[in-house]
């Protein structure tokens, strides 16, 4: 009796997977951290900007060499849906995280606080459909995460080391434009190919950021010259791996695994950037923040398991480019 070998091709797609859900687990969560390091030496506002504005004509040029246009240039309301959730998701989304990490937040609190995206998600859906019913998972999810948020601001008591108030609401204020700009892209006009989206919202809202930088940032007292190299690597390593590899190896994974499998990157990006934030900019990780760490990666579970029941979908917190992901991100 002889075993069969399982052939070259089921084997090149394992790795292929493997690959490509470390790249979304590991790029995504230690682009809290390479944004840090990005705006030491450089504008916040026209990194951010320049970062998506970048990625995005990258990704164009790709998918014009690659055929990926089919042809023909997308509709006039595809690319007005795309402006718009370009400017909620990265445009306000991403501005207000750097904003945020700016002002000294630690990386891993932020990723955490990113993670309530899908709060937001749920309670839109809720609004617009009101009709329907809510799982038990879902409020026991938002339960747990309100209790966690709670903990983590420090409610009734002082906020943890590291990050203030305002910072900690422009966070939170970011979680509820992704999940506006979210829900648009759900619900919007789109494309047949995903990354068309992608790339019109990362050209669209790093344009918003490079507006606003010229606005509010003294472009004149930049100097190029006295960008240190770990703020180009740090630029570099968001461009290239955070808005382009992470998000092509997000998107290969949806069309070949399952979503409920490719979820799981809502509740282990924090982790990651918890991690790295600790270990490579010795940022504070107290009993309290673990806790108000963990109680919050329990809900985004709670919440992801319910949207993955046969019953009525949620939208996906999906980043747009991520991420933001990121916003991603």
């Amino acid at each position: 009796m002889t075993t069969e070998q399982p052939s070259t091709t089921t084997r090149g797609f394992t790795i292929k997977v493997v690959l490509s859900f470390v790249a979304v687990y590991l790029i995504w969560g230690s682009t809290y951290l390479g944004i840090k390091y990005a705006i030491e030496s450089m504008p916040p506002y026209l990194m951010a900007g320049a970062r998506f504005a970048l990625a995005g004509a990258a990704m164009t040029a790709w998918l014009v060499v690659a055929g990926g246009f089919r042809g023909e240039l997308p509709a006039r309301k595809v690319v007005a849906s795309a402006a718009l959730v370009g400017i909620l998701m990265l445009g306000f989304g991403n501005g207000l995280v750097v904003w945020a990490i700016s002002r000294g937040a630690p990386t891993g609190l932020v990723a955490v606080l990113i993670a309530t995206t899908p709060f937001w998600l749920v309670l839109i859906d809720r609004y617009v459909d009101r009709d329907s019913r809510v799982h038990p998972l879902v409020v026991a999810g938002l339960l747990v995460g309100f209790v966690g948020i709670a903990v983590l601001s420090g409610l009734g008591g002082t906020a943890p080391k590291g990050i203030d108030g305002p910072a900690l609401l422009a966070v939170l204020g970011a979680t509820l434009s992704w999940a506006c700009g979210s829900m648009l892209s759900k619900n919007g006009p789109r494309p047949t190919n995903p990354l068309v989206s992608t790339a019109l919202q990362m050209f669209f809202g790093g344009t918003a950021l490079l507006l606003y930088s010229a606005l509010a940032e003294d472009w004149s007292a930049f100097d190029p010259a006295a960008v240190t190299a770990r703020s180009w690597l740090g630029f570099a390593y968001l461009v290239v791996f955070g808005s382009l590899v992470a998000y092509t190896a997000f998107i290969w994974l949806l069309r070949h695994v399952s979503a409920a499998a490719v979820g799981t990157y809502a509740y282990v990006n924090p982790v990651v950037a918890v991690v790295l934030g600790t270990i490579l900019n010795a940022e504070p990780f107290t009993p309290r923040t673990m806790v108000a760490s963990t109680l919050i990666v329990v809900a985004v579970v709670l919440l992801t398991r319910a949207r993955s029941r046969p019953k009525r979908s949620l939208p996906p917190a999906v980043p747009a480019i991520g991420a933001a992901t990121s916003c991603q991100r």
